[in-house]
């Protein structure tokens, strides 16, 4: 877990100097790794001697490993299921903490190359889901479903009468998985023709280099050879942006997290509330849009940083 000694405090926004040494061990979301991995290698500059070792197995594996208790940090995509949740409470007696620190958006991704410009919730669902519980509707299969003839006319595939759509998606212990689940299938079940990969960059790859793929995947992870399709929401088209995300416009965007066990009559261990601090502080929120993701408000940096260290000062 951490063994951490601090010896001076500052300011989140202010220069952080050296003085934490020790170990940090984050054990969570995928997503969230190249952040982590960022937001480690800074923080490691200016505390040599902090070392934070990260493990990206899934969201499902923060709650384990904070109730556990071999993990001090758990980032996750998603918020915590009531079973994470009351886990946490019958082992220590209180509520966990869930420290909202970046904003991401689940793109739907196809080939730069591809007409298709837009999708609508409703075909996500006709496409992705085997139960179709948001529309009911019949299946997408081949990309003429989903192309008009000029469009078809253009596509890579054009020679081909029908060519079938080729879907990718995360694993079952992914929070993108789960977020996507619910937003776009309406909990319905993933169709088996799903392909499941490891990881938002290996699907984005898998896209970038697979003709007449699909795939849904984090936002911060885009590379060139790929284009995130708008959304369809509530009839209008809505291109995936920070201003359309950062409204709620987006219907694919949600909040990042860290899981911390902070308990109500203690303070947190000294390290990872200067990580904590660091995190939310302009210097970790710049790395958060440096990363492709959308930092949280000023507002909300401050509100939980008053939340956090209102006994620790």
């Amino acid at each position: 877990m951490f063994n951490l000694s601090y010896v001076s405090l500052t300011h989140a926004n202010q220069e952080l100097t050296p003085g934490v040494v020790g170990s940090i061990t984050s054990i969570g979301s995928e997503t969230l790794s190249s952040l982590m991995t960022e937001w480690a290698t800074e923080f490691n500059r200016l505390y040599p001697q902090a070392k934070i070792q990260i493990q990206t197995t899934g969201s499902s594996a923060a709650p384990i490993a904070i109730t556990a208790g071999t993990a001090s940090l758990g980032p996750m995509s998603r918020p915590l299921k009531p079973s994470e949740r009351q886990s946490f409470i019958n082992r220590f007696g209180y509520e966990p903490t869930m420290v909202t620190v970046a904003i991401d958006a689940i793109g739907v991704f196809v080939q730069e190359s591809n007409p298709l410009q837009s999708l609508s919730v409703d075909q996500l669902d006709r496409l992705f889901s085997a139960t179709r519980y948001c529309t009911f509707g019949q299946p997408i299969n081949y990309w003429h479903e989903l192309l008009d003839d000029s469009e078809y006319s253009l596509s890579d595939f054009a020679k081909f009468p029908e060519f079938p759509v080729q879907l990718f998606g995360r694993n079952s212990a992914s929070g993108t998985y789960s977020y996507f689940k619910q937003k776009a299938l309406c909990h319905g079940d993933y169709r088996n023709t799903v392909k499941q990969l490891s990881s938002s960059a290996s699907i984005i790859h898998t896209v970038a280099n697979r003709m007449g793929g699909i795939g849904y995947a984090s936002l911060g992870s885009t590379i060139p050879g790929v284009k995130a399709l708008s959304i369809a929401n509530g009839g209008k088209e809505v291109e995936v942006n920070a201003k359309t995300v950062q409204s709620g416009q987006y219907p694919l965007a949600r909040q990042l997290y860290l899981l911390v066990n902070q308990s109500p009559d203690k303070s947190l261990a000294p390290g990872v509330a200067q990580f904590l601090r660091y995190i939310l502080s302009q210097q970790g929120q710049y790395i958060v849009r440096q990363l492709g993701y959308f930092p949280i408000s000023s507002n909300q940096q401050q509100a939980q940083l008053n939340n956090l260290f209102q006994t620790s000062g």
